[in-house]
């Protein structure tokens, strides 16, 4: 393989600058889609397999195969006779493990049904209710039913004589088996999970599309259809570079109309006033006289007690106000109502609706009224370039900025782009304008000479000062070609079929090790005192120089579709949670629904949103409450004699809730019920809701990333669990049972899950930076949870085994553009962010579940890239499967049903798969791990057997804790406690988990979601500054790119000592 100095530059780059976000101590993690400890039925993920899911698994495989083998049009008489030959023996080999499996099969349904019953004689011991007993009688006598029709099955195909009875009865087995089988959802690999929006997007709105939206209301009616620019016009100047002096003598007088917006309509650009021509043509505009909605919080304004002090620190003065949100809040090129006022301000960086809302909510804490104004404008080139987030051309500015869901068009002039036509949000406000120009603020109501005028700002619209980076890809050139060649040293490389296997580990070490090496001795060396700043490149926000405020908008205002007291539902985004109607087995076909729960995003505000499970009656609660161990004589409990199982008989009830608050009740469901559901963003543009499945009896802690995390988030969680901790270490009953699941359980995970979310939002910014691609997330959600495996015997649903917990992230977002708009460039970063958030999907919890102090691990993560390296690692061949080879891998792999099956599914949609020949075992976690990647959009799902996009936590040491919090999220519901005998049982049980918070503790401790803007010397003398795969990615852009990245991504570059007291300023 040949390399040009190119693409060799290109690999040294990437190898430091791309990861350069990858922390090592402790957070050396990003994000993915893994699944932390689910098992269902019929799938692996344990090492343990009863004999009734070898027999299920067998006949799912055995349709498969048949499937493969039927004959199609152009079948010859030859092939076809062959065909038959091989279904004949697969179905005779199937024929003969089923009833080998029979006799087995048996003997654990009997001791399935012994043990309910064995269960129910000590509820009954216990005065459990009858109910409960009932129950567990009705299950019993199911499972009995079913078993009997199996057997009579097993029976014809024992006394099978021929090949035909004998097809019949396997045919006869396998509909009853699918009949009875869970309905599971439909994945759909036509839009993956990961990846970035398309930014293909309506033309913004004009004069021309006002006849199509509404009768204008105005007197200044559209004369022409077509609205021509002044060919003498001007752009303004960056009005903070301007004295007030000068931006007045760019503006006539506003001229006074009966409308807020006609009164700032007429204002002149360059000194010329705008011919009729020229008007901004207005569909509606609000009254002048100030209405009481003007002064009004809403859903978008909040005026928290946060906003009221900087509102009266800055002496509520408009001037001031104005300057303090254009100096603070950093622009994110997206559409509609996301955070609101108090996000906004606590993440100090928002899109224009956002900044609006901000500013608007601080005038109205100040007595001062205003509104928001949508419209349509003309940004210049090289601005746009510059506001969107220093792009080199306009394309690239068009591209992020479609992204990002604002309707935008590129206008050309002679052949040559020359501005940006967009949908805009900015702000109007009632002020004692002339002679002031905001600096002074007095009201009209007290000073009747003095009359107040509407006024436009826009503190979103704004320049930054930007400097660039060390590049150490020219100062530090990486040898590729010798590096391939080590790599390859004992390594079989088939780029034909797309498979790799056995690359020498140890000279990768020593090659990455070696570089590694070279660039901290010439940062050493050449920039001994070099902040992250000076490494990666800062951007900061240009002041707003004047003390008063400018008459005029920035831009030139092609078109204003109306103001607003409140913005209407279609410019705000929503969170859903949808749930299935469990009754009806088409429901997520025909979209019937038992619950529909949205929220608007704005009241999210970074507070902890679940879903979680309580038991549904007080016979519920005493039956959760028996299953917990007694405490001896000392007050302690032993652990071992936790339960591993809850019973199904037990009725619990769902709850969505915001910050511990109850927003929507769920129906009730027997515990371990797999409950159907579809949860997601809505934004002003359009749905992307993700199937998922609950468990009965799991707490989700539901992580979202709409456009950042900020650090007061993360605080408040890291208080939660000191106040946790207080009370329980107090050993005060009655403090300790103040506490419920949320404060306990629900707050690790929601620690878990949101530094996630943040420390993803920290690489990839880093990662972007020394890449040269925008990267910028928005609308992301997931979840971590207590896991609940589902039990079944012939589909008859026994109890919910405690499983661990497991992440699962449904959706990641981001808006993404090389600055060159080099989409190749881009492709690269997207794959190099995919597989490093897979592996560090495990690493995350590992990081917070492991105590970094101790050498002993306690628990062990497993994500799809994780499964793939260790796969590598045992030798296996790692396959990229695609169209062209799909039917001679296949045949090679030895994975379960349901991952064999989406593979199928995803080559079928046009995607590329990653996989290893096999299954792996990893600390008695047995399954697979495997990526499917879109080629064309980079999008991605990295996946483990089970389905989910998520990763596995393997219990080593926690195994009682983790059962303890599991039941303990269920027992701690307020109006249940009493059902729990004297407290003392959940005194002790609770008293475990003390342990666990204090190390959750110094994870967040060490997180930071603002790690891009603010990373000090408390993260550690390590800087992550490359990684392995990265290296991979970049040498093979062809089939095994991603195979080759997978198989060493645990082999990280870290750069240490040289920033470890000068990690700031980035």
């Amino acid at each position: 393989m040949k390399f040009s100095k190119t693409l060799k530059r290109c690999i040294a780059g990437t190898i430091v600058l791309c990861h350069a976000g990858v922390l090592s101590v402790p957070a050396m993690a990003a994000i993915e889609q893994e699944a932390f400890g689910r098992v269902k039925p019929g799938t692996e993920g344990s090492v343990s397999q009863s004999d009734l899911e070898q027999m299920q698994e067998l006949v799912k495989k055995m349709q498969m195969r048949l499937t493969d083998l039927r004959p199609t049009a152009k079948t010859s008489a030859s092939q076809l006779q062959k065909l038959n030959q091989q279904q004949e023996s697969l179905r005779a080999a199937t024929a003969k493990q089923i009833l080998e499996l029979r006799s087995n099969i048996a003997q654990e349904t009997a001791k399935a049904v012994a043990d309910i019953r064995q269960e129910a004689q000590q509820f009954k011991a216990k005065k459990v209710a009858s109910s409960i007993i009932a129950r567990q009688e009705q299950t019993s006598k199911l499972i009995e039913q079913r078993q009997a029709v199996m057997d009579g099955l097993f029976d014809q195909l024992a006394a099978a004589k021929d090949s035909s009875s004998r097809n019949a009865a396997l045919d006869k087995i396998s509909s009853q088996m699918t009949a009875w089988e869970p309905k599971k959802l439909q994945r759909d690999f036509k839009e993956l999970p990961w990846g970035r929006p398309d930014s293909k997007v309506p033309a913004p709105v004009t004069a021309q599309d006002f006849n199509k939206l509404a009768p204008a209301l105005e007197h200044y009616q559209v004369k022409n259809d077509k609205i021509t620019i002044n060919p003498k016009y001007k752009p303004l100047a960056d009005a903070s570079t301007l004295s007030p002096n000068q931006l007045w003598q760019q503006a006539t007088p506003t001229v006074f109309t009966s409308t807020s917006v006609g009164q700032w309509q007429k204002i002149a650009f360059n000194g010329m006033t705008l011919s009729d021509q020229n008007k901004w043509p207005v569909l509606a505009s609000l009254p002048v006289a100030t209405q009481a909605e003007d002064l009004t919080a809403n859903e978008d304004v909040q005026i928290s007690q946060e906003i009221k002090d900087l509102a009266a620190q800055l002496n509520h003065n408009p001037a001031k106000i104005y300057k303090w949100v254009y100096d603070n809040i950093e622009f994110v090129p997206t559409y509609g109502s996301i955070q609101g006022s108090a996000y906004t301000l606590e993440t100090k960086r928002g899109n224009a609706t956002d900044t609006s809302s901000l500013l608007i909510a601080l005038l109205r804490a100040s007595g001062i009224p205003a509104r928001y104004v949508s419209g349509t404008i003309d940004v210049p080139a090289e601005v746009a370039k510059d506001w969107v987030g220093g792009v080199n051309n306009l394309s690239a500015a068009g591209n992020l900025i479609g992204q990002g869901g604002v309707p935008s068009v590129i206008m050309t002039s002679g052949g040559k782009e020359t501005h940006l036509r967009m949908e805009h949000m900015w702000v109007e406000a009632k002020l004692d304008f002339i002679p002031s120009r905001g600096a002074v603020q007095t009201s009209g109501q007290n000073n009747p000479n003095i009359e107040d005028s509407w006024v436009p700002l826009d503190a979103s619209y704004k320049r930054y000062e930007r400097t660039k980076g060390i590049d150490l890809a020219k100062a530090v050139p990486f040898d590729a070609e010798d590096f391939l060649n080590k790599a390859q040293q004992g390594a079989t490389v088939d780029e034909a079929n797309g498979s790799v296997q056995n690359l020498n580990a140890a000279n990768i070490e020593t090659a990455t090790k070696a570089y590694q090496d070279k660039v901290e001795a010439y940062l050493k060396q050449q920039h001994p005192t070099a902040t992250v700043g000076d490494v990666l490149g800062t951007s900061k926000i240009k002041t707003y120089k004047s003390k008063m405020l400018s008459p005029v908008l920035p831009y030139q205002v092609v078109a204003v579709v109306r103001d607003y007291h409140t913005l209407p539902d279609t410019m705000r985004h929503y969170f859903h949670l949808n749930v299935y109607d469990a009754a009806d087995p088409y429901a997520s076909q025909m979209g019937s629904y038992a619950v529909q729960f949205k929220i608007p995003s704005t009241q999210l505000r970074g507070k902890p949103l679940a879903l979680s499970f309580r038991p549904t009656s007080e016979a519920d609660a005493q039956a959760i409450a028996n299953a917990l161990p007694k405490p001896d004589d000392s007050g302690n409990i032993d652990p071992s004699k936790l339960p591993k199982s809850l019973s199904s008989s037990i009725r619990l009830t769902g709850e969505i809730t915001l910050d511990g608050q109850v927003l929507k009740t769920l129906p009730s469901y027997a515990l371990g019920s797999e409950v159907d559901a579809q949860m997601g963003f809505q934004s002003p543009t359009g749905f992307r809701l993700a199937n998922k499945e609950f468990v009965a009896g799991e707490y989700h802690a539901i992580g979202y990333n709409m456009q950042g995390i900020s650090q007061a988030q993360m605080e408040r969680l890291k208080a939660k669990l000191e106040a946790a901790k207080t009370k329980i270490e107090s050993k005060d009953g009655a403090q300790i049972k103040t506490l419920n699941g949320h404060d306990v359980t629900g707050v690790m995970l929601q620690a878990v899950v949101q530094g996630y979310f943040s420390l993803n939002e920290s690489q990839d910014k880093i990662q972007g930076k020394q890449s040269g691609v925008i990267s910028n997330s928005m609308m992301s959600f997931g979840t971590f949870a207590t896991g609940i495996q589902s039990v079944y015997s012939w589909g008859v649903l026994r109890s919910g085994k405690l499983s661990g917990m497991f992440m699962d992230i449904d959706h990641i977002s981001s808006a993404q553009v090389d600055i060159n708009n080099d989409n190749q460039n881009w492709l690269a970063f997207s794959r190099e962010q995919g597989v490093r958030q897979s592996y560090n999907e495990n690493l995350v919890p590992e990081q917070f579940f492991n105590n970094p102090s101790s050498i002993q691990k306690n628990v062990d993560g497993i994500s799809a890239v994780k499964a793939l390296q260790l796969a590598s690692t045992q030798g296996q061949k790692i396959f990229q499967i695609d169209r062209t080879n799909i039917n001679i891998i296949l045949p090679q792999l030895n994975h379960d049903s349901s991952v064999i099956s989406d593979i199928r599914n995803a080559v079928a949609a046009g995607k590329v798969v990653t996989t290893s020949e096999k299954s792996i075992n990893f600390n008695g976690w047995k399954g697979s791990g495997y990526i499917i990647t879109d080629p064309n959009t980079g999008g991605g799902a990295y996946m483990i057997s089970g389905g989910l996009n998520g990763g596995v936590v393997t219990i080593i040491g926690f195994t009682y804790l983790f059962l303890g919090l599991i039941l303990l999220t269920i027992a701690l519901s307020g109006i249940f406690l009493a059902a729990i005998t004297g407290g003392a049982t959940l005194l002790a049980t609770v008293a475990a988990i003390a342990a666990s918070i204090v190390v959750i503790m110094k994870g967040l401790s060490i997180l930071n979601p603002d790690f891009a803007n603010n990373t000090c010397s408390k993260y550690g003398p390590n800087l992550m500054l490359g990684s392995i795969s990265t290296i991979l990615a970049a040498i093979f852009p062809n089939s095994v790119a991603v195979t080759l990245s997978t198989a060493f991504m645990g082999v990280p570059m870290s750069i240490t000592g040289f920033l470890s007291e000068r990690i700031c300023g980035v």
